[in-house]
């Protein structure tokens, strides 16, 4: 079955059609109308790559439904900025003792909070070269001539769990690079006046429902 039967769309259909076939699909496929997961999945990627054109296009040539390289990355790094700016507003709204999100600059935040985050990767990936050099060299120290040799299997499969480790956080540092490079250009304007104390007292409190007498 190929995507444009799954849709219900001939291979000519324009993306308007294309998108009226996905709407009345998903009214019975979608998990929250009672629908299949792997058949909502399905007719997901089948509206994805035929409304894009390069990927139709792609599709139509060879078959090939898997998303460009360059959309996949970019998706990632957005992701990152995604759940950065989460933590700064969480940060931000709900600690007493942050300043309202008026009075701080959110986007500098993100940008120090990936920062941040890459620094932390930097770090981790040392330790795991710190850590694999380790087992290394007791792998060079180690005799294990047994039948079975436990320890040398064991400290093997280590020295190739740290090469995965490094290779997923090699993967982080350079998503979360291309994140700070998407949020370069961007700025926010705010309020350079800060409250009256009384106004900054009714800011905690709208930060800290507990001060306003609520419950838990």
């Amino acid at each position: 079955m190929t995507l444009y039967d799954l849709m219900g769309v001939a291979p000519d259909a324009d993306p308007a059609t294309i998108h009226a076939a996905y709407r009345r699909a998903a009214k019975t496929t979608h998990p929250d109308q009672g629908g299949d997961r792997a058949a909502w999945d399905r007719l997901r990627l089948a509206h994805d790559v035929l409304s894009d054109p390069d990927r139709r296009a792609a599709y139509d040539r060879d078959g090939t439904t898997a998303e460009p390289e360059a959309d996949r990355e970019f998706a990632e790094a957005a992701g990152w900025v995604a759940r950065a700016l989460d933590d700064v507003l969480k940060r931000t709204v709900t600690e007493p003792s942050s300043a309202p999100w008026r009075y701080v600059d959110v986007v500098a935040r993100v940008k120090v909070t990936l920062a941040q985050w890459e620094r932390e990767n930097y770090q981790a990936e040392a330790k795991i070269d710190t850590e694999q050099a380790m087992l290394r060299d007791i792998a060079a120290r180690l005799s294990d001539a047994g039948e079975r040799p436990v320890i040398a299997g064991i400290v093997d499969a280590k020295i190739r769990m740290y090469d995965d480790m490094r290779g997923k956080v090699k993967q982080t540092i350079a998503c979360l690079k291309l994140a700070a490079k998407l949020v370069s250009g961007a700025s926010y304007r705010q309020d350079v006046v800060w409250p009256t104390a009384g106004a900054q007292q009714l800011y905690g409190m709208m930060a800290n429902p507990y001060a306003m007498g609520g419950t838990r």
